[in-house]
């Protein structure tokens, strides 16, 4: 059967299971084939991996269910061209309003100036020509490439904010599916193999274009901050999206009309930075 996967960008945090599950032959073995297709310029209802857009998404008021949470942090952060730069009070280039990048760097910085910027490169662009003092980026460029530019980290939202972020979103019409059983089973798998330490530098290697060394390096990192299973505490998730609703002025509806069964664990939540 064939399914369009939707995706909003083109990185590790958002595509790196869907990468290893392809490299793995997992959706064949699920029964699938897989077609990425980017919601920036066709957001028809369809699964997609971007769950954090789609728990915005759900709170206001859209059809959308999460049925597997791939990231339960976010792995975006703030860099900076000097060390000591007080963020609080900085002028930083950030994603554009009412994305989920852009709200969580105000839950992170709610007094800090935010200048919407489309995409990585203008946001490096605005940091390096001087006309901001530090910009949110994504997972999508490796590290060594923003320190030739001589940029530092100031800020790592993951070790702030523990909010599922990507995963699999279905449209509420999907469930259940054959489908979504299938997309849900192959991504499962695709965890369990990237936390048991294989396949993840290959796959970020080949897929974004990283070299072998920020690839193990990204590796080491990041890894931890996805779910092994697809699964999120009922704990963790209720926290979650109640911090979410309150930042956004939006209703919370309550855990069950967001996620389905399988994507909540009764396992006690842990908080630990990454």
């Amino acid at each position: 059967m064939d399914v369009e996967l939707g995706f909003r960008a083109y990185d590790p945090h958002e595509l790196l299971p869907h990468v290893v599950a392809t490299r793995l032959g997992l959706y064949e073995q699920s029964g699938v084939h897989v077609r990425l297709r980017d919601l920036t310029f066709d957001d028809r209802a369809s699964p997609q991996v971007s769950c954090g857009a789609a728990l915005l998404g759900r709170l206001r008021g859209e059809p959308l269910r999460i049925a597997l949470v791939a990231c339960r942090r976010p792995l975006f952060w703030v860099v900076t061209r000097h060390p000591r730069i007080p963020l609080e009070s900085a002028h930083i280039a950030s994603y554009p309003d009412g994305s989920p990048p852009a709200l969580f760097a105000r839950i992170l910085l709610p007094a800090a100036r935010f200048e919407p910027a489309r995409d990585n490169d203008a946001r490096v662009g605005l940091l390096v020509a001087g006309e901001v003092d530090g910009a949110v980026i994504s997972s999508a460029q490796p590290w060594a490439a923003l320190q030739r530019l001589g940029l530092h980290r100031a800020l790592a939202f993951a070790d702030a904010l523990t909010v599922p972020t990507t995963g699999l979103a279905v449209p509420e019409s999907m469930l259940p599916s054959g489908e979504t059983a299938a997309l849900t089973s192959a991504l499962r798998k695709a965890l369990a193999a990237m936390h048991e330490g294989e396949h993840v530098v290959g796959a970020l290697v080949d897929a974004f274009r990283f070299d072998p060394s920020s690839a193990e390096l990204w590796a080491r990192d990041n890894v931890r901050a996805f779910s092994p299973n697809g699964s999120i505490p009922r704990d963790e998730a209720a926290v979650a999206v109640a911090l979410i609703a309150q930042a956004a002025d939006l209703a919370d509806p309550g855990l069950d009309a967001i996620f389905t069964a399988g994507c909540l664990s009764s396992e006690a939540s842990s908080t630990a930075a990454l």
